[in-house]
């Protein structure tokens, strides 16, 4: 069964992972699947091999340790059986990274190929979106999710995070190519350019404030396109003053009403809205009344209509902030994974920036390693609004660069 060789499957998951990005903007289901397939087959391959080496790191140790965690959380929450539907099934993650770094070892250049498909995939979504914007349907005949804000094919509120969550990641494999032609910067800037405007044009607020916090850092952090990126900022910025003058609709979403969001009240302050305000509430109770293994991962959609904590507005399938949601459904063993991976990122950044301005040039981390560190900042922020933690096309989302964090730089650059 030629076929069916190691070397031919390896080069379909390659050409399966590849595709990810591209998955993503389907939906779940396909996303889903190819993680799947990716790390069942690591499964399979590591046991037939004896591929110990790839479970002796801090990373696995880690992660099974808090998957234990979240499963106990599961078991002995007041609902387990919904519980264990986000929870049982976690460490399928785990594989997937495990599967994802044996075939970046296996295959050279698969992290260039990535980069292209996710750069192509990126071009896609955004030239389907403005066709949205100017004409108020995408290519396949999708209306905006709501009256002025954008959702090219994900239909709903999703295409700002998406966008704001893979922009360091493609910069990243940008920053992985040792010799980067002229046209392709040409390219790469006109992307990075079209990219802020739209994730502006998208209405989200809070996307927006994490790509300009991404961007920010990542400025302040790489040594190569630096001035490439900056360029592409101001240039962003200066169209977004533009736009934003010139049409009343964007201006009224992104100024005033978030002007408006902040209610000041003679005994209450809201903090984001009336919704969200109450969600952190109730959630925070949540963790008070469970504090140590918290309430059960997605758990929150049912306890939240209990009597203790409903109220209007205290209902959602999550309280729409990671740390919020760490605490109330993980409690503070869950959350402690949390605040260690964050601040980790944030340490490991802020001592490669203080290498930089005192010159320590031998102790900075590689330019890619910023993209990525910086899109773990980005996506574990816990001072704004969240998409669901443990939804599973958001954590593929979430899971997608940490293979290339985690593999030997030099295996990226043979």
């Amino acid at each position: 069964m030629l076929f069916f060789s190691k070397s031919n499957i390896q080069n379909i998951l390659s050409i399966l992972f590849c595709s990810l990005p591209l998955a993503l903007v389907t939906g779940p289901f396909l996303s889903d699947l190819i993680l799947s397939l990716i790390g069942l087959y690591f499964i399979i391959i590591s046991i037939r091999d004896r591929l110990w080496i790839y479970y002796k790191n801090k990373f696995v140790y880690l992660f099974v340790t808090f998957y234990f965690l979240i499963l106990f959380g599961s078991i002995f929450s007041s609902t387990p059986m919904n519980s264990l539907e986000s929870s049982l099934f976690y460490f399928r993650y785990l594989f997937f990274t495990l599967g994802v770094m044996y075939l970046l070892d296996h295959k050279p250049k698969l992290s260039y190929y990535f980069g292209y498909v996710l750069f192509t995939t990126i071009l896609i979504v955004l030239a389907d979106a403005y066709i949205q914007f100017f004409t108020g349907y995408n290519i396949l005949g999708y209306e905006k999710w709501s009256i002025n804000r954008l959702s090219g094919f994900l239909k709903d509120e999703a295409l700002g995070r998406y966008l704001a969550y893979l922009m360091p990641l493609l910069f990243a494999t940008l920053s992985m190519k040792k010799i980067i032609y002229r046209y392709e910067l040409i390219v790469a800037m006109a992307i990075l350019i079209l990219c802020d405007i739209l994730v502006y044009l998208t209405g989200e607020r809070t996307s927006f404030i994490l790509l300009l916090l991404g961007t920010l850092i990542i400025i302040f952090n790489i040594k190569r396109y630096k001035y490439l990126r900056a360029i592409c900022f101001i240039i962003s910025i200066i169209i977004i003053f533009l736009i934003t003058n010139f049409n009343s609709e964007i201006k009224q979403r992104v100024i005033k009403e978030s002007l408006q969001g902040f209610e000041i009240g003679s005994d209450d302050i809201k903090i984001i809205n009336k919704h969200y305000d109450t969600l952190y509430k109730t959630s925070f109770q949540m963790f008070l009344d469970n504090p140590i293994m918290g309430i059960g991962v997605k758990n929150y959609r049912l306890v939240c209509n209990d009597e203790k904590y409903y109220s209007d507005d205290s209902c959602s399938t999550h309280p729409h902030n990671t740390l919020l949601q760490f605490l109330s459904e993980t409690g503070i063993s869950g959350s402690i994974f949390y605040f260690g991976v964050f601040m980790f990122c944030i340490l490991k950044l802020f001592k490669n920036f203080m290498y930089l301005i005192t010159k320590r040039i031998e102790f900075m981390l590689e330019d890619y390693q910023v993209c990525l560190y910086t899109c773990y900042v980005v996506i574990l922020w816990p001072l704004a609004p969240s998409l669901n933690f443990f939804n599973n096309w958001v954590s593929i989302l979430y899971f997608l660069p940490l293979p290339f964090l985690l593999i030997d730089k030099e295996n990226l650059y043979k």
